[in-house]
């Protein structure tokens, strides 16, 4: 079983792409970093599990991303 204690969430925060967690970090990794990183893990064949966790986070990031792009 795996447990993933610190979860991070896609937010735009003054136009700037951000994944902050629940422990109150935030990551400022941007649009460009974000789809270059999920290209990265979506190429591989086997992932773990916290790398398929981060895949999810960043396919959110880049549809929120998206969405807020074409408002």
């Amino acid at each position: 079983m795996d447990n993933f204690y610190d979860k991070a969430n896609p937010v735009i925060e003054n136009g700037k792409l951000i994944l902050a967690s629940n422990g109150g970090s935030k990551q400022f990794i941007g649009i460009s970093e974000a789809r270059r990183q999920l290209a990265d893990l979506e190429g591989k064949t086997h992932l773990s599990a916290s790398s398929i966790k981060r895949r999810d986070t960043l396919r959110q990031a880049v549809a929120l991303w998206d969405a807020w792009v074409s408002r």
